[in-house]
């Protein structure tokens, strides 16, 4: 049977009807895909942000220069070694453990300069001190503790010239409002923190961000512990408005530094009693035992006078400034002049190198006394 011609292009027409469905059925779930949005890429998690430094190294540099080593000698045999700080000109605070009771005492400056001190107040509540010097360096700024939380980073300072700490520790607070028992008794609100604590750490500052003093170091045990107390500063602003009230004790007589007592930029321990900056007296006939100032301005020459024993005038008389701390910048005083067997002066003259010196002094009639008296060139 044959089809006409209008039925045979109507049958065409079906076929590729037929074969066009057919293709759309088998590509739609293609085709959909197609005209569908692309999905969004995925946004990647921010990597774990690390905490700020707690301290700018400017703002470290600033703090340090009112940090002080603490040596304080209670007349039986007992000497301690610690830290203090400056909340006012002239005047450093403390902890109580270190002072209670000295009948002499020593604040090291960060230039190894020495310094006479007398007692304010002794805070057994607190367990802090509150101690004054004939002069001093400007505050360290204090900050707000009421807001500390576990968990907040810190820093605790060392003294610029204690080689047994750092100049700054990184600590954080591991528990708010403790209570501990001190050698007097109990002292409570304390803060614990976990970090590098060591015994010498005893009345450091603890700071926050911007250098702002937070707390102070107290009740630190004889040993090395990786955590310690300290009793926050917000606590203890009206009792040093209070303090700053009351005269002073006697000034005390210089403290003899310990052998254990390592400074900073020295290769050997200044020790003995001196006028400001000290070391033991040499088994010869001469001895070299102080000097004072024990720095001077690079800027401008200085008149420095020596004390000891055996001095002798003479064509061999020489004063060495030796450097601690590297090979070079060692120079020796001029006009150098015995006034008795007890004191030499002699001058360091202007633009010598800013650094740490030891002192060596060749008699007249050649021998000599060699001492590591701490003598700083500073700016």
């Amino acid at each position: 049977m044959k089809l006409g011609r209008p039925r045979l292009e109507q049958a065409g027409l079906a076929l590729i009807a037929a074969m066009v469905l057919a293709l759309v059925g088998l590509n739609a779930p293609r085709a959909a895909a197609l005209l569908q949005p692309p999905a969004p890429t995925p946004t990647p998690l921010p990597a774990e942000t690390p905490p700020a430094a707690v301290l700018l190294q400017e703002e470290l540099d600033r703090d340090l220069q009112g940090v002080y080593i603490v040596v304080s000698d209670t007349g039986s045999g007992q000497v301690r070694v610690g830290t203090a700080f400056a909340v006012g000109v002239g005047e450093v605070l403390t902890s109580a453990e270190l002072v209670r009771g000295a009948t002499a005492m020593r604040l090291i400056d960060p230039t190894g300069g020495s310094h006479r001190a007398s007692l304010v107040a002794v805070d057994e509540v607190h367990a802090v001190a509150l101690v004054r010097l004939p002069a001093g360096t400007a505050a360290l700024p204090l900050g707000d503790s009421a807001g500390l939380h576990v968990h907040d980073p810190l820093a605790l300072l060392g003294p610029a010239k204690a080689a047994a700490l750092k100049p700054s520790t990184p600590v954080s607070v591991s528990a708010v409002g403790v209570q501990a028992t001190g050698s007097q008794g109990s002292v409570g609100g304390l803060l614990t923190l976990a970090g590098d604590f060591r015994p010498a750490s005893s009345g450091a500052p603890v700071v926050g961000p911007g250098g702002r003093v937070m707390a102070i170091a107290v009740l630190v045990p004889e040993s090395e512990t990786m955590s310690g107390l300290a009793m926050p500063i917000s606590s203890l602003v009206p009792e040093l408005a209070a303090w700053r009230q009351r005269v002073a004790g006697p000034l005390l007589p210089l403290a003899d530094v310990p052998g254990s007592l390592s400074l900073r930029g020295l290769d050997e321990t200044a020790s003995g009693p001196a006028a400001t900056t000290t070391t033991s007296a040499p088994t010869g006939p001469v001895s070299l035992r102080s000097v004072a100032p024990a720095r001077a301005l690079s800027s401008q020459s200085t008149v420095v006078t020596l004390r000891g024993s055996g001095f002798t005038s003479g064509p061999l008389l020489r004063i060495h400034f030796l450097a601690s701390a590297s090979l070079s910048g060692s120079f020796d005083g001029v006009r150098a002049a015995v006034n008795d067997p007890s004191t030499i002066t002699v001058t360091v003259p202007a633009g010598m190198r800013i650094q740490d010196y030891a002192i060596e002094v060749v008699n007249g009639n050649g021998s000599v006394a060699g001492s590591r008296l701490s003598f700083t060139v500073v700016p």
